[in-house]
């Protein structure tokens, strides 16, 4: 598959079926998300997959700013799992801890390019 028909063809699932997602398939999504650009390469994602139906409430709960409805918290709930998406602070946009840019959020930068590689391997 082009990128551009990825591109086209990614959509925000909100319903999913009953199928468990592998650790297989997992792993083969983090290599690619390896590969994504970052500040000086420093890689500062971390990704906990979370398959345990407790935790995954316990996630979901984080979201639930606006009184339940976050139209992600049904389709979460019944995931096979949920990936977290984290960042290593304090390492990208900086050298030995110390930031060396007027700005301090590269890692978001970072996370959002990784992100974005994850959900485009998936239809890839």
């Amino acid at each position: 598959m082009e990128l551009q028909e990825a591109v086209l063809k990614r959509r925000s699932i909100r319903r999913f079926t009953e199928d468990v997602v592998i650790d297989q398939e997992l792993q083969q999504i983090f290599e690619t998300v390896r590969w994504s650009p970052s500040w000086g390469n420093t890689q500062v994602w971390e990704f906990i997959v979370v398959r345990d139906r407790e935790l995954i409430q316990q996630v979901t709960e984080t979201y639930q700013m606006d009184k339940g409805t976050n139209p992600a918290t049904k389709c979460s709930l019944t995931a096979s799992a949920l990936i977290v998406v984290c960042a290593k602070t304090g390492v990208s946009g900086c050298y030995g801890g110390k930031e060396s840019t007027k700005y301090s959020n590269w890692f978001m930068f970072d996370l959002g390019i990784a992100t974005q590689t994850l959900c485009l391997k998936r239809f890839a």
